[in-house]
């Protein structure tokens, strides 16, 4: 009989644990943002962990002894240098979202999502730095930060133009 409680209370404590991982997983994600802002000011808004993220996605060596806003410093100045690789290796419907956001007007054009969006891809588009995840005016939200948006567009238009010369 004992044993079964015991059972019960570990499977009660292992929810337990689930959902506040869940919870915490959430309130990183989506956490309140105010746009627009510079890139530099929203990686700065994001914690030394998910910049060493970014910088494990992109093989970037000799680094993790930085100081977070050398950190930012850094990934400031070589992440849009990085897109066109990133791009390449990009699969088409990948490709089709990131372009979304830059076939809009608004230079701070946010996918708003729905409630039941995989998490699993947000976290993948954070660890590019190419796209951002937050909460602004109560909705979810994905965006692409201006600097980015601009670097995309050129490589777009550069890429459309050697397949058209091609």
């Amino acid at each position: 009989m004992k044993d079964k409680e015991v059972y019960r209370n570990l499977l009660t404590a292992l929810d337990q644990m689930k959902s506040d991982a869940a919870e915490y997983l959430d309130k990183k994600l989506w956490k309140e943002i105010t746009l627009p802002q510079t890139y530099e000011e929203l990686l700065l808004a994001l914690s030394k962990d998910e910049l060493q993220d970014i910088s494990r996605h992109y093989g970037f060596r000799n680094i993790s002894s930085l100081k977070k806003k050398d950190l930012v410093h850094y990934l400031f100045q070589q992440l849009p240098c990085q897109i066109t690789q990133e791009l390449k290796l990009m699969d088409e419907h990948r490709y089709l979202f990131l372009k979304q956001f830059v076939s809009e007007n608004d230079k701070v054009f946010q996918a708003v999502l729905a409630d039941d969006y995989d998490n699993k891809l947000v976290n993948y588009w954070r660890k590019t730095g190419l796209v951002l995840s937050g909460s602004s005016q109560g909705q979810r939200v994905l965006f692409m930060p201006s600097e980015l948006q601009d670097v995309f567009q050129a490589l777009d238009h550069e890429a459309r133009h050697t397949v058209v010369r091609g």
